[in-house]
């Protein structure tokens, strides 16, 4: 089944395993740019600013995370453990755009612009 979400235009309510996923107050980092917003889960507030779309993998639940310093801004790949909520952040570059695509074989898939043309992947382990 084709996934017609994108970083501009994701589901800001999710239910998975029981879990309510919401994503609040979205906005464009700049014009043009994804959409980042609040995340709660469970009615809990997960620190930082977290785009979409979303990838799930059991009760993990990874998503593109805004990292935000004088020098470099950029999203990395986050990993939430949906039952205790405990955050991790993939071990990668920053990157302008992460447009998650799949997880297979220990590996997630993503691209890193709006054409979908660069996929890239990493490893699942932080």
């Amino acid at each position: 089944m084709e996934n017609f979400q994108t970083p501009w235009d994701f589901m800001s309510e999710i239910t998975h395993l029981d879990h309510e996923i919401k994503f609040f107050g979205l906005t464009e980092i700049t014009q043009g740019a994804p959409q980042i917003g609040s995340l709660v889960i469970d009615g809990r507030h997960i620190i930082g600013q977290y785009g979409g779309p979303v990838l799930f993998e059991e009760n993990i639940m990874y998503v593109p995370r805004l990292f935000k310093n004088i020098l470099v801004s950029g999203f990395r790949i986050v990993r939430i453990n949906l039952n205790t909520l405990t955050t991790d952040t993939i071990k990668m570059k920053k990157q302008p755009l992460i447009w998650l695509d799949q997880i297979t074989a220990g590996n997630i898939y993503f691209h890193t612009d709006s054409e979908k043309s660069i996929l890239q992947e990493v490893g699942v382990n932080v």
